[in-house]
């Protein structure tokens, strides 16, 4: 079986969608698998 999910960060005061922190997105690079 195969399957995807994409989870958004997003701002608890607008929640509105956000970039993730420079720090966040450097310790979840690790984890990321490229796109097929």
């Amino acid at each position: 079986a195969q399957g995807h999910f994409v989870h958004v960060y997003v701002d608890r005061a607008t929640r509105r969608p956000q970039a993730l922190p420079p720090a966040l997105r450097a310790a979840l690079a690790p984890l990321a698998i490229a796109s097929a």
